[in-house]
Order: structure tokens, then C-alpha cells, then sequence
């Protein structure tokens, strides 16, 4: 593999990564990727997501289901 096709396949993966990190929770992109709680913190907020409310929608949720 050239090394510029490397560099390419690189930076994808981080980009992937990214999506990732703003797509899930950071508690799920911890326990998937095997990341220290913060470390996941760090990606997810870095990457825009917020979960902020996540854990009172999901209790709203859940109490709906009953």
C-alpha cells in the first residue's frame, strides 16, 4: 500500500471515529471502543454530540412503556 493511500485510510478512520463519538452516548462509545470514561467524554463532546439529556429521555421512555 502507497503510503499516501495510508494517510487517506488514516483519516478516514478518525473521521468514521468522529461520527461515532457524536452519535452515541459516551458511556456506549466507552464500553464499545474500550475507552476510559473521560477519554469517551472528550470524543463525544469534541465531536458536537450532546447527551446532556440523554439518561431523562430514556427514563421518560421507559416510564411510558409500563
Amino acid at each position: 500500500m502507497p503510503a499516501a493511500e495510508g494517510v487517506r485510510m488514516e483519516r478516514q478512520a478518525g473521521v468514521a471515529l468522529a461520527q461515532l463519538a457524536a452519535e452515541v452516548p459516551a458511556a456506549v462509545l466507552a464500553e464499545l471502543l474500550q475507552l476510559t470514561p473521560g477519554t469517551a467524554t472528550r470524543w463525544t463532546r469534541d465531536a458536537g454530540g450532546d447527551w446532556s439529556r440523554y439518561a431523562a429521555e430514556l427514563a421518560r421512555e421507559r416510564s411510558h412503556q409500563m
